[in-house]
C-alpha cells in the first residue's frame, strides 16, 4: 500500500502548507470534514478559513514550530455551510519552510465539553439557589415571614414551615399546590388574586398584592405577598418565589384609623353645622332688633353687624356643604358673599355691576374668615359711599397667586374715590379700621390707590397653625 493511499484512507486531515500560506497536497478528509473541495481550499490562504478569534493563536503557534519541536494547538475552521469545526493540530516545519500538519476533528468532543460545562454551571447555580433559599428561609422564619417557591417547569410548589403556620396549615404537608393555596384565599378575594397571578406570568414582572385568607377554624387573616421571577438564558420564566407576611394587625389598625377619621369627620361636620346655625340665629336676632329701631344710623350699624356675622357663617356653611372641613373654595365663597351683600343693600344690577376675577384657590378657615370680613367691609363701604343714587359703576374683586404661597387681594370700585385728605391710619370708620386690624391679623400689607376710583390691594400669606 502506497503512502498516498494511506493518507486518503485516514479520517484525519493531512496537509502541506507552503511558505506563502497556500495549501499543497490535501487528503480527502478535508472535503469530508469541512465541505470545501480541495481545489477551493488550495485557492485561498489557509488563514482565511480560521475563525477570527483563533487567528492570533494559530499564527503564534505556527511561528514557533520547527522540525525538531512540533507544535500542538486547537482552532476553529470555517465549514462551507458557514458553521465552524474544531480541529486539533500537530504541526512541524521542514527545512524548505513548508509546514507539515495533521489535524483531528474534535467538534463533537468540544460540543460535549461545552454541554457538560453548562450542565455543571446549571447544577452549581441550582445548588447556590437552594443554599440561598435555605438561608432566606431561616431569615424569614426569624422575621415571622413565610417563603414559597414555584418551579414553573415541573409545576411543583414548596412552602416553608412558617408559610404553613401563617396559612393555618399542618406542617406535615410535603408539597403545596396552587389549587390548595387558592382554596384558602377568601372567596371575595379569590378571583382578584387569580387574575393578578395570570397577569404576572404574562408580564414577567415582580410585584406584590394584599388579600385575605380563611383558616380552617374560620378566622380571617390579611396577607401581604411580594414575589419575583427567575428566567433562563432565553428570557423564559422558570421559577417564581415570594415571601408572605401576616399583616392582620396592621390592617386592623388601618381600619380602626379609618373609622376614627370617619368619626372625626362627622364630628367636624356637626361642629361647622352648629356654628353656622348659631351664627344664623345671631343674624336673625340682629335683623329682628333692627326692625324695631327707627333711627337710620342705628339701623345701619345693625345691618353692618348682620353682614359681618353672615360672612363668618357663610364660611362654616361652605365647609359643611363640601365636607372638606379644613379648606374652602374661595371663588365659590366670594360669589355667595357678594351676592348676599348686593341683595342686602338693594343694589340695582343695571347700575352697579360686579366683576369677580379669582384664581382656583382654597384657603384654610383661619385665613378665609379674615379675608371674607375684609371683602365684606370694602364692598359694603363701596356700595354705601362710592356711588350716587343714579350713578353707574363697577366693583371688581380679584384674588391671585403665583406660587400658591403668596396671595394678592384687590378690591376696586369706579366710584368717586376717597377724600384727598383721607388718612387711613386715623380714620374713624369702624369698617376701615376693621380692615386694618384684619390685615395685621393676616400678617399682610395694605396699599390704597385713589387715582381712579378706589383700589385696595392686600398682600398676604396663608396663616399656619
Amino acid at each position: 500500500m502506497s503512502l498516498n493511499l494511506f493518507f486518503e484512507l485516514s479520517g484525519d486531515l493531512f496537509c502541506i502548507r507552503r511558505a506563502d500560506g497556500y495549501f499543497e497536497p490535501l487528503n480527502s478528509a478535508w472535503e469530508n470534514v469541512l465541505g470545501w473541495t480541495r481545489s477551493e481550499l488550495r485557492s485561498r490562504p489557509w488563514i482565511e478559513f480560521v475563525h477570527l478569534d483563533d487567528v492570533q493563536v494559530s499564527l503564534s503557534a505556527e511561528t514557533q514550530c520547527t522540525q525538531e519541536d512540533p507544535v500542538e494547538y486547537e482552532n476553529r475552521y470555517r465549514h462551507k455551510n458557514g458553521s465552524y469545526c474544531w480541529l486539533s493540530w500537530r504541526v512541524s516545519r521542514n527545512l524548505d519552510g513548508c509546514l507539515y500538519a495533521v489535524a483531528k476533528n474534535i467538534t463533537a468532543e468540544k460540543d460535549a465539553e461545552q454541554a457538560l460545562c453548562k450542565y455543571l454551571l446549571f447544577e452549581r447555580l441550582e445548588e447556590q439557589l437552594r443554599q440561598s433559599e435555605e438561608q432566606l428561609r431561616l431569615a424569614l422564619d426569624a422575621a415571622n415571614m413565610g417563603f414559597w417557591a414555584w418551579n414553573i417547569q415541573s409545576g411543583t410548589v414548596t412552602w416553608s414551615d412558617n408559610f404553613k403556620r401563617i396559612y393555618g396549615l399542618p406542617l406535615d404537608i410535603e408539597e403545596g399546590s396552587y389549587e390548595l393555596f387558592l382554596s384558602i384565599v377568601h372567596p371575595e378575594d379569590r378571583d382578584r388574586v387569580h387574575q393578578a397571578s395570570i397577569r404576572s406570568f404574562e408580564s414577567g414582572q415582580n410585584g406584590d398584592i394584599d388579600y385575605r385568607i380563611v383558616w380552617p377554624d374560620g378566622s380571617i387573616h390579611w396577607i401581604e405577598t411580594m414575589f419575583q421571577f427567575f428566567f433562563d438564558e432565553t428570557g423564559k420564566p422558570i421559577r417564581k418565589t415570594g415571601i408572605d407576611l401576616d399583616v392582620s394587625d396592621r390592617k386592623l389598625a388601618e381600619l380602626q384609623l379609618q373609622e376614627s377619621l370617619r368619626e372625626k369627620e362627622v364630628l367636624l361636620q356637626e361642629i361647622h353645622h352648629r356654628v353656622k346655625n348659631n351664627l344664623q340665629v345671631i343674624c336673625s336676632l340682629l335683623d329682628l332688633q333692627s326692625q324695631r329701631i327707627q333711627e337710620p344710623g342705628m339701623q345701619e350699624m345693625f345691618r353692618e353687624s348682620y353682614n359681618r356675622v353672615k360672612s363668618m357663617a357663610l364660611v362654616h356653611e361652605k365647609l359643611y356643604q363640601y365636607r372638606h372641613f379644613v379648606r374652602i373654595n374661595f371663588a365659590e365663597y366670594m360669589e355667595s358673599l357678594t351676592n348676599d351683600l348686593f341683595y342686602a343693600y338693594g343694589v340695582k344690577a343695571s347700575l352697579i355691576t360686579l366683576e369677580l376675577d379669582i384664581d382656583e384657590i382654597t384657603l384654610n378657615i383661619d385665613t378665609a374668615i379674615p379675608c371674607g370680613l375684609i371683602i365684606n367691609e370694602l364692598v359694603s363701604n363701596a356700595l354705601k359711599y362710592a356711588f350716587t343714587d343714579s350713578q353707574e359703576g363697577k366693583i371688581r374683586i380679584g384674588l391671585h397667586t403665583e406660587d400658591g404661597q403668596q396671595f394678592t387681594l384687590i378690591v376696586r370700585d369706579s366710584g368717586k374715590g376717597l377724600p384727598k385728605d383721607f388718612d387711613f391710619s386715623t380714620t374713624k370708620s369702624l369698617g376701615l379700621r376693621l380692615v386694618n386690624v384684619l390685615t395685621d391679623q393676616l400678617e399682610g400689607t395694605l396699599e390704597i390707590d385713589c387715582r381712579s376710583g378706589t383700589e385696595f390691594r392686600i398682600s398676604f400669606s396663608e396663616l399656619r397653625r
